[in-house]
């Protein structure tokens, strides 16, 4: 087994912090408001974050019912977070990127309820 590094802990630590809010994003913020809430936060989104999102609604489209609004599973939040976080900055670790980015989603929805 590799050894328990302090990089690895943060790491680890900040997969934690993210995984807790991306779930609670995932099951809560259909992806209208999803997508309002990235573009108030990164206005205005570049088209490269605009076609993952784009992507990603397709996807959505598929699951949604006239009675529930499309909502992305927690694998698609995840990738669609992961995807425009390395979209913006290529050569950096996204971890930290995509809790700072599921703050301000997590934060701007409680905000808006």
């Amino acid at each position: 087994l590799p050894l328990d590094t302090p990089r690895k802990r943060s790491r680890r630590a900040a997969w934690e912090a993210f995984s807790a809010i991306d779930a609670t994003c995932a099951r809560t913020i259909p992806l209208p408001s999803l997508t309002a809430h990235l573009t108030a936060l990164s206005s205005p989104l570049a088209k490269p974050e605009r076609k993952i999102i784009a992507h990603y609604s397709a996807e959505c489209q598929d699951h949604a019912t006239p009675t529930t609004p499309p909502m992305l599973t927690l694998s698609s939040f995840r990738r669609l977070i992961e995807e425009i976080v390395t979209a913006r900055d290529p050569n950096s670790d996204p971890t930290e990127a995509m809790i700072a980015l599921c703050r301000g989603i997590a934060d701007r929805a409680a905000a808006h309820h």
